[in-house]
């Protein structure tokens, strides 16, 4: 059973456990949308597909938020409101190294389909895109500096690689650093979700605290 804070007509808000995917890939692995999708067959005696869409992803070994749209109209007005960037997310984050106690970080940045990852590059690269994101330092302990990221833009790996080219990777996270191996889970978290409601024009907006396997390191 998925863990859903809202849900109605229009769209479904859900956590989704880190190691989890959110949308389907190559690897046949059940992601947090054909759960939605088989919750929402059952309990509303859905006839034929279910249309659920994601509106935004988070990468396999994160965790936290996620936001589906149940119609093709709520589709089209939240994208619109990513697009515009007035849909606010905020992460936590826990690092290795020790960050300054707020900070403004701007980079462009580089996929790299063939190795999965991004890479920063230069603002004279065709294909690099600017990324930007706000933090700052809520707690420091032996086992690193707990961070509250606000992205500005949302690019593909983006918190990760923006914190970890500085010399602060995110723990767990291998691939952009980290020299603790957490069995593919990092320890970021899409802990708040701010946007409007695509029909009602209500302001939305909600949290969730960071999984269990957390607690060791907090």
């Amino acid at each position: 059973m998925p863990s859903i804070l809202f849900e109605d007509n229009h769209l479904i808000v859900a956590v989704k456990e880190s190691g989890q995917l959110t949308d389907n890939d190559d690897s046949k692995d059940l992601s947090l949308l054909e759960e939605l999708r088989h919750y929402v067959k059952v309990k509303y005696e859905k006839p034929g597909e279910v249309y659920l869409t994601p509106i935004h992803r988070l990468d396999r070994g994160v965790s936290g938020l996620v936001l589906f749209a149940r119609t093709s109209k709520a589709a089209e007005r939240l994208n619109q409101q990513f697009r515009d960037r007035t849909v606010k997310k905020t992460y936590l984050s826990l690092v290795d190294g020790n960050p300054p106690l707020t900070a403004h970080l701007e980079d462009y940045l580089v996929r790299d389909r063939g190795r999965r990852m991004t890479l920063v590059t230069t603002s004279k690269n065709p294909e690099g895109k600017k990324c930007v994101l706000d933090f700052v330092v809520k707690d420091s302990t032996s086992k690193g500096s707990l961070l509250k990221v606000v992205p500005i833009t949302g690019r593909p790996h983006q918190i990760r690689v923006q914190l970890s080219s500085r010399g602060w990777p995110i723990v767990g996270d291998v691939k952009y650093g980290s020299i603790h191996h957490l069995e593919g889970k990092i320890l970021l978290h899409a802990a708040e979700l701010e946007f409007m409601h695509p029909t009602l024009r209500v302001a939305q907006h909600f949290t969730v605290e960071p999984p269990s396997h957390w607690e060791n390191w907090l």
